[in-house]
């Protein structure tokens, strides 16, 4: 899966199921976007981008990880990415 924010909690439940979940970066997965963005031509991206034998995956986050943190600066981090 494509790594960004909800993609973090599907892989966590999907893991609970016994699959083996693998994340990329959007910006690896970007450069094998063919054409406009809609969901095939993305599903089509990330197994290009999978398929890559030098493919670095992302780690999933935990549910602490993807919290909002305490300090201002943080809270400010956690709204300019989304996440």
């Amino acid at each position: 899966m494509e790594a960004c924010c909800g993609a973090h909690d599907w892989a966590r439940q999907l893991q609970k199921r016994g699959f083996n979940v693998k994340l990329i970066a959007r910006q690896f997965v970007k450069p094998h976007v063919k054409s406009n963005k809609n969901d095939v031509n993305d599903a089509e991206a990330i197994r290009a981008a999978m398929s890559r034998p030098s493919m670095r995956f992302v780690a999933v986050k935990t549910v602490e990880q993807q919290a909002p943190g305490d300090t201002p600066d943080q809270s400010r981090a956690m709204q300019s990415t989304h996440c």
